[in-house]
């Protein structure tokens, strides 16, 4: 006779999809959410989760659709936050200017080269090249610079003096 486990709690499901979302994992995290709504049909903050899901896998059209009915949640959290990232969703996309994107090169190009394997350099040099040079490492005989805060007083000091000395010539 087969055992059947009990349905897992709201909260047990939340705890689960959040590590699976967190890890990057996005179509986990949406099948732990389906698992979690046959069982809690009516959990809002199920509904919450699958729609950042979906968002976070490309499809804001969708996530749009399953946050849009949460903007009038019974739950003012739940209401909160629906209304942001509707809000959010729904915005314009603004156009960024070509500088401030960076092109990466794709290594794709390199082909058969067996220089470079899966991204990595077969035989990495292991020493810098010649237009790099790292800056020269202090040694326990350099002397340590003066620090800054003993500039500051010996300036107060001589300014102090010169004052005094100025005061007691012209009286």
């Amino acid at each position: 006779m087969a055992d059947a486990s009990p349905p897992q709690t709201v909260d047990r499901h939340l705890d689960r999809i959040q590590l699976l979302f967190e890890g990057g994992l996005y179509r986990q995290t949406l099948d732990a959410i389906a698992t979690a709504l046959e069982q809690h049909p009516y959990a809002e903050p199920l509904w919450l989760w699958q729609a950042i899901a979906t968002d976070a896998i490309g499809n804001t059209e969708a996530a749009i659709e399953t946050v849009l009915p949460l903007t009038n949640s019974q739950d003012a959290e739940i209401r909160k936050q629906a209304n942001y990232l509707a809000s959010i969703w729904s915005a314009p996309r603004l156009e960024r200017p070509q500088n401030w994107n960076a092109r990466v090169e794709n290594l794709d190009r390199l082909g058969d080269r067996q220089e470079f394997v899966r991204g990595k350099a077969a035989s990495a040099p292991t020493t810098p090249s010649p237009s790099f040079t790292e800056p020269p490492r202090p040694s326990a005989n350099d002397p340590k610079p003066f620090p800054f805060w003993r500039t500051l007083i010996f300036i107060g000091a001589a300014t102090l003096a010169t004052t005094i000395l100025f005061a007691a010539l012209n009286s």
